[in-house]
């Protein structure tokens, strides 16, 4: 199909993408007209997991939209 197209084909395995960034830096370096297939999609539903615990313990210091958070200087009040 992608070659019927001329379009890109990309491969992207969720497991070495370590945040929202990381992500959004992989999908705008992306060419217009590809096909994106995503492997491990599934694995990133527990990755995502895990990082919701780190938020609500406050260890890692990220916030969900993938900010740093600046609270670090107020807990070391």
């Amino acid at each position: 199909m992608a070659n019927y197209l001329n379009f890109d084909v990309y491969d992207l395995e969720l497991t070495v993408v370590n945040g929202n960034s990381d992500l959004r830096k992989l999908l705008i370096a992306t060419r217009n007209h590809s096909i994106l297939v995503v492997e491990d999609i599934d694995c990133s539903l527990h990755l995502q997991g895990r990082l919701a615990k780190r938020i609500a313990r406050g260890w890692g210091g990220w916030v969900e939209d993938g900010r740093k958070r600046r609270g670090r200087e107020r807990e070391k009040r």
